[in-house]
């Protein structure tokens, strides 16, 4: 479990960096939704239901019998990153190199990830962040949540953990109390993490210069 200012200090460590900025992406939704890695990274903008206000990591035509993916309410500090959302959530932004580049042109060109491994690394050096994985994060936010007082049931069907009916999966997530006291802990979580740094949390910010969104 990483500690708030940990927690930070990677945040810290991404602002302002577009080759960073997935990464960014990566820990806003981490934390958002408690998902798996793997499930945060094939996130698309196919699994953003905006109207209904739910992220949906299932993949069409894939199960998930054994590490099952649950259908999350989009948190209040979370829905502004994803809102423009399209094509692929996370992608990578990566530097043209100063010779390649067109006067007037972009600065980076983006490409698909599946892994934040390497970026992941060093940014955990820069904020001082000793053993932490990607997967540290949901880890964060489920004892944050426990210590919370969120019930034990939330917390299992957030994490993927629940046994579920086949009525349960399919119109559990339909209901307006559908963790709902999960999901406010998060929003808590993030307005605590808003006091330890002066990166924006509530709004996409790749470089640092972008105009806050509404809360």
């Amino acid at each position: 479990m990483l500690s708030i200012k940990e927690v930070a200090a990677l945040v810290e460590a991404c602002a302002g960096r577009e080759d960073r900025a997935h990464v960014l992406l990566y820990i806003i939704l981490a934390l958002g939704t408690a998902g798996r890695p793997e499930a945060i990274l094939e996130l698309t903008s196919g699994n953003i239901d905006l109207k209904r206000g739910l992220i949906d990591p299932r993949q069409p035509g894939r199960q998930h019998p054994r590490k099952r993916r649950a259908i999350v309410p989009i948190a209040d500090a979370v829905r502004p990153w994803v809102t423009d959302a399209n094509g692929k959530i996370i992608v990578y932004r990566v530097p043209i190199a100063e010779r390649k580049k067109a006067p007037g042109g972009p600065t980076h060109f983006t490409r698909e990830t599946s892994c934040i491994k390497t970026a992941w690394q060093a940014i955990c050096k820069d904020a001082g962040v000793i053993g932490a994985t990607p997967k540290t994060l949901r880890h964060t936010m489920l004892t944050w949540l426990a210590e919370r007082g969120v019930p034990k049931e939330q917390r299992m069907t957030l994490a993927g953990h629940s046994a579920q009916d086949t009525t349960a999966k399919n119109y559990e997530h339909l209901s307006p109390d559908y963790l709902r006291a999960a999901i406010a802990e998060i929003d808590a979580y993030f307005n605590e993490l808003a006091k330890l740094t002066k990166a924006h949390l509530r709004y996409k910010n790749d470089t640092g210069l972008t105009e806050p969104t509404a809360a």
